[in-house]
């Protein structure tokens, strides 16, 4: 069994420039901050694991990836922290690049711990992870895996007739909508966003997907005046939208005929994703339907709740610019105006 060939990840589909031009640098190379591409796989991350070291300061070596990593050079300047200190660690990297900085600190007292980075190229990543199994199952390769911008490069063409030898489905949006507002997955949000600037206008950009949003909720009426988003995931801190503009949407969805489907995939407070220890044993406990949303010295919820009328209502609260170490205060704060909202 032989492949006479290339193995090649195609995410083409998506623009090679994965993120957004107004995300921030120190964002980009962690979990949180993936490039979206036109094939992803596992989320676009990988973990590294660390050994702190027995004092402070100590150097914190890499123990190892979570996955083999191709082509990976690795300038590792983590050091150790203070017991309980938690992941201080931040990864610098570009998409396509093949070198990784990462510093900052892990805690003393644990054997290893782990901190999450983003992949650079997931593309590649995910016909070299291929590839690799097709060995390991007795396939060969004639050719080792390459980037897929190089594979045109050098051969100058794409394959054509292109032959199916196996096909997969994605789980519904429903359940992934649901995944991706119960976890809080940027890079499914952005997926999203992206998905919707090809199938309108056959341009996956950022700028591109934006309009195509505008252009939707503009049809159905809602006044988007101050709606000035930059991606789907709002990493970007300079991507803006008002508390209006959001109530307005979750309002107008109520009519949709994929209302229940969207509905249900909100986290519910005191329950669920990541409002779950939110407002427990309160009014707000079981009632309320949230999306939470936070960034540097920000934080939003937006959904749903039933008033005591019975009827079903739109929320939004936004804070912004609030003063360094006043997160837990403004979460006790919008905590308690959820429980107030409920007496309408």
């Amino acid at each position: 069994n032989k492949i006479d060939g290339y193995v090649l990840g195609d995410g083409t589909i998506f623009p090679e420039n994965s993120i957004a031009d107004t995300w921030v640098w120190g964002d980009i190379g962690n979990y949180y901050g993936a490039g979206v591409n036109g094939l992803n796989i596992n989320e676009n991350l990988y973990w590294v694991y660390f050994k702190p070291g027995n004092m402070v300061n100590d150097y914190a070596p890499v123990l190892r990836f979570s996955t083999d990593l191709p082509n990976l050079s690795v300038i590792n300047k983590v050091l150790t922290g203070e017991v309980g200190s938690g992941d201080n660690v931040i990864i610098y990297n570009t998409p396509l690049s093949n070198q990784i900085l990462m510093q900052g600190t892990v805690p003393k007292g644990v054997t290893e711990f782990g901190v999450k980075g983003s992949l650079p190229d997931p593309a590649f990543y995910a016909a070299y992870i291929l590839q690799k199994k097709l060995s390991e199952n007795g396939i060969s390769v004639k050719n080792q895996t390459i980037p897929f911008s190089n594979y045109r490069q050098i051969l100058g063409y794409y394959p054509n007739p292109k032959v199916n030898i196996s096909i997969y489905d994605s789980p519904s949006l429903a359940v992934l909508a649901k995944h991706c507002n119960f976890q809080s997955i940027n890079l499914y949000a952005d997926a999203f966003i992206k998905t919707l600037g090809y199938q309108f206008a056959k341009d996956a950009s950022f700028d591109a997907s934006v309009n195509a949003v505008k252009a939707f909720w503009s049809a159905k009426g809602i006044d988007l005046q101050g709606f000035m988003i930059k991606d789907g995931s709002g990493l970007s801190p300079s991507g803006i939208l008002t508390s209006k503009n959001l109530t307005d949407i979750l309002y107008e969805m109520k009519f949709d005929s994929s209302f229940n489907d969207f509905y249900n995939s909100i986290p519910v407070v005191g329950q669920s994703g990541t409002v779950q220890n939110l407002g427990r044993r309160t009014k707000a406990d079981g009632n309320v339907r949230a999306k939470s949303g936070s960034i540097s010295n920000t934080r939003a919820y937006a959904g749903y709740f039933t008033a005591s009328s019975g009827e079903l209502m739109s929320f939004t609260f936004i804070i912004n610019r609030y003063s360094d170490g006043a997160d837990r205060k403004i979460r006790r704060i919008l905590e308690q105006m959820m429980v107030m909202m409920i007496d309408i």
